[in-house]
């Protein structure tokens, strides 16, 4: 076996498979590359609807701030259809108080 691990191997835009610097996580979130983002995950992506907001407000998102998706649609990146909370708790507490946690639940 040969070592390659000091091989360059092409990144990003020069990468075979590169498809523009969207994806969709197996949580059905579209993420975005922009490894200089805070909110980037170790692989450089962050979420869109992350991304959205914040220009939307002209700022970053605190790490406690939450964007919710109105219509429960996770790709429905539209301004119009997110909702921004100040901490997980009021996110959890709208669900709960709007019945949003059954519906949830009988999607799975």
């Amino acid at each position: 076996c040969r070592n390659l691990s000091n091989v360059k191997r092409p990144k990003g835009k020069d990468h075979y498979n590169w498809k523009g610097g969207k994806s969709i996580t197996t949580g059905g979130y579209r993420v975005i590359k922009c490894e200089e983002h805070p909110r980037s995950h170790c692989t450089g992506y962050v979420f869109e609807h992350i991304f959205i907001m914040e220009a939307q407000i002209n700022r970053f998102l605190t790490q406690s701030e939450v964007v919710h998706h109105i219509d429960g649609n996770k790709l429905n990146n539209k301004t119009d259809n997110l909702m921004l909370f100040k901490t997980t708790s009021e996110h959890t507490k709208f669900h709960w108080d709007n019945h949003l946690w059954a519906e949830n639940s009988k999607a799975r």
